[in-house]
């Protein structure tokens, strides 16, 4: 089972569906190397809901996601436009690279989590 930690944000996704609207998916950590992208939304009664869009085990992963021939070398698919990467974590800064080679638009930013 895939346990995610919701408190946290790495990055964001950014993309689009075939009939043209928008949606973002958070990126967050997770009991795998490098996190978890989850699409957050609330249901028809309102409740704050999550849906696991994809994760990233480690880089050997990545590295296979990009060499398969059915991903056509895009890390996230081919509906993404834009990557936020937090490179103050070093999981963000493990795909930035990657993320670059898909094609898509990559913005970095360095932001520190609150001290509690």
């Amino acid at each position: 089972m895939l346990h995610v930690n919701y408190q946290i944000v790495y990055g964001e996704v950014y993309g689009h569906n075939e009939d043209g609207t928008k949606w973002k998916v958070k990126y967050h950590p997770a009991n795998c190397e490098l996190g978890a992208f989850i699409y957050h939304y609330k249901n028809e009664q309102g409740e704050k809901m999550a849906r696991l869009w994809t994760f990233l085990n480690d880089k050997q992963h990545v590295n296979n996601i990009m060499k398969d021939k059915y991903c056509g070398g895009k890390l996230l698919g081919d509906e993404v436009d834009k990557v936020r990467l937090n490179v103050y974590y070093k999981q963000a800064r493990a795909i930035i690279e990657e993320c670059a080679k898909s094609g898509y638009k990559v913005e970095c930013y360095y932001k520190e989590p609150k001290k509690k």
